[in-house]
């Protein structure tokens, strides 16, 4: 009996050896006990390439959300990434979480604030959205070890996070198949955003999403919430390209219905700056001076920022 315990535990002492590093690191503080990685290295690990960036912002915002609820939220995608929550409470006096992960589509904003909603009574939602609302659903990556924490000890991605934090702080690098995290759509990129915009171009009017916005519209109502509509601009180039594959009509119906459900503070252009690229991080993100500047205007109730 003695024989086959000692063989049982030497199968599994590796397992548990890894499973002790996982709680110990902890990449995305799923149990919050360990301080032996500080939380700017994890965030740096999990932003350190375009395959681990969203996965990784949807489980870190969702975790700490769940730890300090806010009722003020900000709901979005990379577009809206920059908001400085700071900022906001320096010109309003209020707190707000920035629940913007980057690649999150449509569906994911709306998962997103339904689970704000069963954590606490929200006071003022912004949602940001584009005509571009995606097609991939990444909530999964935060509700899966929501509701099954086990699966973070058995999640190949969650070792190999865990092992990246620590070679991190050993020597200062990550693995060299993975790059620091920039965005993908730069300037010299023309090409890899020409392929991102021409799958809009046969894109369908999303019926189904503004039906899904409107049961939360709805629910606003019913338990006196504040819903406003954000929209960022993108560098001109965007709006040319899909002037000249006729999607404007749709982009103006999208905004007319958005507008149409609540307040939207649409900031696709501002002061005409979309031409310069100095406003802009790449094709479709703006900079921290032009997200600053939006987040000033909503404060001001402007919905529209013109000369």
């Amino acid at each position: 009996m003695k024989k086959y315990t000692l063989r049982i535990l030497t199968f599994c002492l590796p397992f548990i050896v890894l499973w002790l590093l996982i709680f110990i690191i902890d990449p995305y503080n799923l149990f919050n006990v360990s301080t032996i990685i500080d939380n700017e290295t994890k965030y740096k690990i999990l932003n350190r390439s375009e395959e681990s960036e969203s996965r990784g912002q949807m489980l870190w915002h969702a975790l700490e959300f769940e730890r300090n609820p806010c009722k003020n939220i900000i709901i979005g995608d990379s577009q809206s990434f920059l908001i400085k929550t700071d900022l906001i409470k320096n010109l309003s006096g209020n707190d707000y979480f920035n629940f913007s992960v980057s690649g999150a589509n449509a569906e994911t904003k709306f998962e997103i604030f339904w689970l704000a909603t069963r954590r606490i009574k929200l006071n003022h939602v912004i949602i940001q959205l584009s005509y571009m609302l995606g097609d991939v659903n990444i909530f999964h990556f935060a509700k899966d070890y929501l509701d099954q924490p086990l699966l973070y000890f058995t999640d190949s991605k969650i070792l190999f996070d865990t092992f990246q934090n620590i070679r991190y702080k050993l020597t200062g690098s990550y693995s060299k198949d993975e790059s620091t995290y920039v965005f993908p759509f730069t300037f010299d990129g023309e090409k890899k955003v020409n392929n991102l915009l021409n799958k809009y171009v046969k894109y369908a009017y999303p019926i189904k999403q503004m039906e899904k916005l409107k049961l939360i519209v709805n629910y606003c109502k019913i338990n006196n919430i504040t819903i406003d509509f954000l929209i960022l601009p993108m560098n001109q180039f965007v709006y040319d390209y899909f002037a000249l594959n006729d999607t404007n009509n749709f982009q103006k119906k999208f905004i007319s219905e958005l507008t149409s459900l609540g307040k939207t503070y649409d900031y696709s252009t501002i002061y005409n700056l979309n031409i310069n690229k100095k406003y802009f991080i790449d094709y479709l993100h703006p900079n921290q001076f032009i997200t600053d500047k939006s987040n000033t205007l909503i404060l001001e109730k402007k919905t529209i920022y013109n000369n």
